[in-house]
């Protein structure tokens, strides 16, 4: 059904991208709500959250800053910011590990155990109830001091205590280089560091630092309470190594599969579907795992760019998460899935006629635990190379082989032999984001064009945008560069404008990719 894709490394190449995270950003967790009407716009369907935090797109700990919005753990600032980047102060600390273990029944003394705190002052009562756990023991001389930041060595000492000083015995030797037997909270950081909690800073020599004594910021501490609840103690299951419980010809296990550029192995790509007929396929989880992720997106070996995809995300019949995607796009997802026996993936085509796009679910996994989302594999850049090397998606009956110009030979040369009734042809590549420029030389063969008064115009046409046209003549060939950076598919579409019935033939001579 598809044209094989472009060979890299071993493996083909149908490639990704980046485009916002949902949970990481663009796929939308579903909740109860009234059912949607039936008629959804193609843009991503709006699941209103608790709290919708302003300024956390593109931060690395987004993903965790939201968990902390839905677990009810932060509700931000009242113009709807979370403020990232800000220091997390010691008052709002206690706020955030009260709340974290469930905001349980307490009543605060009427006499307040600490000078600078007084009854009835924002976050009294829950800085008294970390106090009474042994989470925190203020200072020596008997204050709280609830507005100043803390410290990466003190929220270390509080995790720990939080936990319930489990038994620990610290490394003889530090694994910072800037901590130090023997020093405050020595025993905790460590302790931290071991979880998997933190992980420090990685200096230009190598070597790894903590910076105990640096103000926490409140991404940072985002992170720290999301890998404390959810440790990642598991490897990932690909999702093509369980056996589907309903049988599906709609889906294959393609292994690797490319969107939007880049390529993703454990790959469940969908063959042939009708418009508007959703198909799914179900999995047996036997509530064994903790998130469904994966990256999706529209195959780009697909021979039409019009593909368009819902894709649904049901937990035991109950819709987890919708999103959809059309071509040139990706969007990771990262779905909760504790508890859940059986899980079903439902693909809508939306757009496209069929077969001529194909929805893809890469690095399709199962996780126990919480793992980062998955990211494209690293390759190294690519050769510059001729056009000719590439497989066509679209092909137009053009011919690769050696051509002439004006006396001068081209053995990697593209070619399109037309007549006055065969007036216009197109091809189509897939350039997977790795090029920047395409050059080469137009004109007409010597040898096999028998009609000299023959005029074309030549489109080079990146992504659906025109980048270059040229008119070609014999016996005047030209030169011509296309800037193609950041292209994911490049049209050539040739048209013959002029000349008698005889026969010519257009020539691209060596064009070639350079990154």
């Amino acid at each position: 059904m598809y044209q094989q894709g472009r060979k890299t490394s071993g493996a083909v190449r149908i490639a990704t991208g980046a485009v916002a995270v949902t949970m990481l950003a663009g796929f939308v967790p579903a909740v109860a709500a009234p059912q949607a009407p039936a008629a959804v716009p193609q843009s991503m369907v709006s699941i209103a959250r608790a709290v919708q935090l302003s300024d956390i797109a593109g931060n690395p700990y987004q993903v965790q800053i939201q968990w902390l919005a839905d677990r009810g753990i932060t509700t931000g600032w009242p113009d709807g910011t979370f403020r990232p980047y800000q220091p997390i102060n010691r008052d709002a600390m206690a706020a955030f590990l009260y709340r974290m273990n469930g905001s349980p029944a307490y009543d605060a003394p009427a006499q307040s155990r600490f000078k600078d705190v007084r009854p009835g002052q924002q976050f009294y009562k829950e800085i008294h109830w970390l106090a009474e756990k042994g989470i925190t023991t203020g200072w020596p001389d008997g204050t709280f001091r609830p507005v100043q930041p803390i410290n990466r060595d003190a929220i270390a000492a509080f995790m720990y205590r939080y936990a319930g000083k489990p038994a620990y015995t610290a490394p003889a030797t530090s694994v910072f280089t800037d901590i130090r037997p023997g020093q405050d909270f020595y025993k905790e950081i460590h302790w931290l560091e071991s979880k998997g909690i933190t992980t420090g800073w990685t200096e230009s020599d190598a070597t790894r630092t903590y910076r105990a004594l640096q103000p926490l910021n409140r991404d940072a501490m985002a992170a720290f309470l999301y890998r404390y609840e959810n440790p990642a103690n598991g490897t990932p299951t690909p999702l093509t190594a369980l056996v589907p419980t309903t049988e599906s010809t709609d889906f294959v296990s393609w292994g690797d599969a490319g969107v939007n550029g880049s390529t993703y192995a454990n790959s469940v790509m969908t063959t042939a579907l009708n418009d508007d007929d959703p198909r799914s396929i179900s999995y047996d989880l036997a509530a064994k795992y903790n998130r469904f992720q994966a990256v999706l997106g529209v195959s780009d070996i697909s021979l039409s760019t019009e593909g368009s995809f819902k894709y649904e995300v049901f937990g035991d019949g109950r819709l987890l998460a919708t999103q959809q995607v059309a071509f040139g796009a990706t969007v990771p997802v990262d779905v909760p899935v504790t508890g859940v026996k059986t899980l079903e993936i439902k693909v809508t085509r939306l757009l496209g006629g069929e077969s001529s796009s194909a929805g893809v679910l890469g690095d399709v996994r199962l996780v126990v635990g919480v793992l980062p989302l998955p990211t494209a594999a690293v390759e190294e850049a690519p050769a510059a190379g001729y056009l000719a090397e590439l497989e066509r998606v679209v092909d137009g009956m053009f011919l690769n082989g050696a051509y002439s110009i004006n006396g001068t030979a081209y053995p990697n040369a593209i070619t399109q032999a037309m007549t006055a009734e065969n007036s216009t042809a197109t091809a189509e590549y897939n350039l997977g984001r790795d090029y920047s420029t395409l050059s080469g030389r137009l004109g007409l063969d010597d040898e096999l064009t028998t009609d000299t008064s023959a005029r074309y115009t030549v489109k080079f046409i990146v992504d659906g945008v025109e980048k270059l046209s040229r008119e070609v003549v014999a016996g005047a060939g030209a030169d011509f560069s296309v800037d193609v950076k950041n292209g994911l598919r490049l049209k050539i579409e040739v048209t013959r404008t002029g000349g008698g019935t005889g026969d010519s033939v257009l020539v691209l001579g060596d064009p070639r990719l350079t990154p």
